[in-house]
């Protein structure tokens, strides 16, 4: 091959690689929120749900109580909420608690969407349902499905939906 397709070709990986990084780096600064929260958030929003299912009385009081053999997923679905709705308030506690709350303080102090989508994860999993976090700016939810079944489950602070 001759020098000039080789240089040819060495420009055209080169400006490749630049376009890309130009454009990862362009999609940062448009976007910051969007490699914050999917990366580092949901990765501690996870952890904290892992320590809600081993530590926590309230998690493994409402995922007996509601997990119900033969009920179907809406109704288990409901069951949590409704029950999470009775005792739970929601408040503005940024400000207050920077932290993530743990479920017996959230039932003293009231929640904010991110303690509820970690509480909601933490229960739903206990359940043995499959769960994901829903992050759009300035807020997150729950998405919810049970393995071998076609249902899956919105659950967005006291509402839920399932289709």
């Amino acid at each position: 091959m001759s020098k000039f397709f080789k240089q040819l070709i060495k420009g055209f990986i080169a400006s490749i690689f630049s376009f890309a990084m130009v454009f990862l780096l362009s999609s940062f600064l448009m976007h910051p929120y969007n490699f914050f929260e999917h990366g580092f958030l949901k990765g501690h929003y996870e952890l904290s749900s892992n320590w809600e299912q081993k530590n926590s009385v309230e998690v493994n009081a409402i995922s007996q109580y509601c997990d119900l053999p033969g009920s179907s997923t809406e109704t288990k679905v409901e069951c949590v909420v409704v029950h999470f709705g009775r005792f739970y308030n929601y408040t503005n506690h940024t400000k207050t608690y920077p932290q993530i709350l743990k479920s017996d303080t959230i039932t003293t102090e009231g929640y904010i969407c991110r303690d509820i989508a970690i509480f909601y994860d933490a229960v739903f999993t206990q359940m043995g349902f499959e769960t994901d976090y829903v992050m759009v700016p300035n807020h997150i939810y729950n998405v919810i499905k049970k393995e071998n079944e076609t249902i899956s489950c919105v659950v967005n602070m006291k509402r839920y939906e399932c289709w």
